[in-house]
């Protein structure tokens, strides 16, 4: 059982992005955030 915390990680990380996805799926704010994330990640983008 060396490895139950890092099963414990990726088992909160799917979750989140479960919920994300939901929340995302539910409020249609995907594109909207996909976007700031864009801007975030790259400023220069033209998109």
């Amino acid at each position: 059982m060396k490895n139950a915390p890092t099963m414990i990680k990726i088992s909160n990380v799917i979750i989140f992005a479960a919920a994300e996805i939901l929340l995302t799926s539910l409020t249609n704010e995907r594109p909207k955030k996909f976007m700031m994330a864009n801007k975030i990640i790259n400023p220069n983008a033209s998109k």
